[in-house]
């Protein structure tokens, strides 16, 4: 056999499998970088032109992760890494597809349509948009499966370490490697704790304030917020943000029905608030802003709170139809600095679940362009 082989996590849950198996044989590097798994020769292997692919003995070949480390647990028994019962073989086999369906393909997504978008667009179908939302639900099934090994368990398959831990530990050592070969230093990187919300830990006597869903009307008022939080959040110089592109930016939230405000009894905008992704299986707000000389009077806190409480009930008209289903959980991140904001997030309810990084790296074409969100 013959393994063809090359960088990302995919090839590397094939070389973890084999270690832990003791199984060795030739390999051959494909490069990514350059394309080459996109090329005709390695077509012939594999027409979807992924890694790795297994060359067996017949001469045919073999793709798909699970399909070559099932091969090979069959070609070599012992040590199993996938069962030697029917039973421990089922186990394995559904959590390995809980892993690979509900973290790893929302995570791997969400970098390719994200960080990875210059390497990835001219090669696969994506979807920009789509990078928050896939992040989202991909750091909720984490916490998820972080409260399933809650109760001791050394693996996700009991004590046994399975093909099912592969996925998950080869992605995040593949976002690390990918990060540290660029070579780019990023003009911001900052820790970001990751709060979520249901309706069960909604809290309770927070005042309720009047809340808008954001008409084209008010598109210039948000724009001028838009473009003062990122002035502040990122110590920018007026001039130094593109406001048609902060414009566009809410013009599509407003037409998605994803951008929201309230006013004052003078009719002046005190807060503004976005949803980067709202759907069945959760909601991310983001753009949390009210202006600086308003701060300290509660009214984020009462925003927040009557936009949650709103969007984990359901919406229904007059006449009893539904029309908008409740979502079952709402996530937000904020700079573990500001900690006026954790405040007001944790009064409404919010639990801290988790952290991550934002960084944001350098444009660099075309030269001295203003920094836009991304």
């Amino acid at each position: 056999m013959k393994l063809y082989d090359s960088i990302g996590p995919n090839p590397h849950i094939v070389r973890m499998f084999m270690a832990e198996k003791g199984i060795d044989m030739p390999k051959q590097t494909v490069d990514l970088r350059k394309g080459e798994n996109r090329e005709a020769e390695h077509l012939k292997r594999n027409p979807h032109g992924q890694m790795p692919t297994l060359e067996l003995d017949d001469g045919s070949y073999l793709s798909e992760i699970t399909a070559i480390c099932e091969y090979l647990e069959e070609k070599k028994p012992s040590p199993p890494l996938i069962g030697s019962t029917a039973e421990e073989r089922a186990e394995c086999r559904m959590w390995t597809r809980r892993v690979d369906l509900n973290i790893c393909e929302p995570l791997a997504n969400g970098f390719r349509y994200g960080e990875g978008l210059k390497m990835f667009e001219k090669r696969i179908p994506v979807a920009p948009e789509a990078s928050p939302g896939l992040k989202m639900v991909a750091q909720n099934r984490l916490k998820w499966l972080d409260e399933q090994m809650a109760d001791g368990r050394e693996y996700i398959c009991g004590k046994r370490f399975t093909l099912a831990v592969g996925p998950d530990e080869a992605l995040r050592l593949f976002l690390k490697t990918f990060s540290h070969q660029s070579g780019v230093k990023p003009v911001l990187d900052r820790r970001q704790p990751f709060y979520v919300l249901d309706k069960r830990h909604l809290a309770k006597g927070v005042k309720e304030i009047d809340m808008e869903q954001a008409s084209l009307d008010s598109i210039d008022e948000l724009t001028v917020l838009a473009c003062d939080m990122v002035c502040e959040d990122l110590r920018l110089k007026p001039t130094e943000v593109d406001r048609r592109k902060y414009r566009l930016r809410m013009t599509e939230r407003i037409v998605d029905g994803r951008a929201y405000m309230c006013r004052d009894e003078k009719g002046r905008a005190i807060f503004k608030c976005d949803l980067a992704v709202c759907g069945p299986e959760g909601a991310l707000l983001e753009g949390v802003f009210t202006p600086k000389d308003l701060r300290g009077q509660g009214i984020a806190t009462r925003a927040v709170w009557t936009l949650c409480k709103d969007l984990l009930s359901e919406d229904k008209a007059d006449d009893g139809k539904l029309v908008r289903e409740a979502v079952p959980f709402l996530a937000l991140h904020v700079d573990e600095k500001n900690k006026a904001a954790r405040k007001a997030y944790e009064k409404v309810g919010f639990q801290h679940a988790c952290d991550f990084r934002l960084a944001l790296m350098p444009q660099v074409e075309p030269a001295k362009q203003p920094i836009t969100a991304r």
